[in-house]
């Protein structure tokens, strides 16, 4: 019985195909295409135009301050809140340009009815 075990383990491995490698490098492939590349490609938009503001720009922080640019000096930047007060935060803390919502009246809501 431990012979035949024996015979089988030293049996001539079979040649593995090429297929399952290409269809797994072809997968990857496109998970890479289609999803990772315009993810960093929209991150990495995103981080620039966060950053692109100026003296006189209203801001607003990662944390959801919103502020006035006041002065950038390198890599900080001072910002004035509504209530007048200084801050200093780097570039890293600011998300990005601040656009206030539009005064838009909201659309009604549409009119539940009621089963009787």
């Amino acid at each position: 019985m431990l012979t035949l075990l024996a015979a089988a383990t030293k049996a001539t491995p079979k040649q593995g195909s090429w297929v399952p490698s290409m269809v797994m490098a072809l997968a990857f492939f496109g998970v890479y295409w289609f999803y990772l590349r315009p993810r960093n490609k929209k991150l990495r938009e995103q981080r620039t135009q966060g950053r692109q503001f100026e003296i006189g720009d209203e801001i607003q922080t990662i944390g959801g301050l919103i502020a006035t640019v006041t002065g950038i000096d390198g890599d900080v930047v001072t910002v004035k809140t509504a209530g007048g007060q200084a801050l200093e935060f780097t570039k890293r803390a600011i998300g990005g340009k601040f656009v206030r919502p539009s005064a838009e009246p909201e659309a009604p809501a549409a009119e539940e009815t009621t089963e009787q």
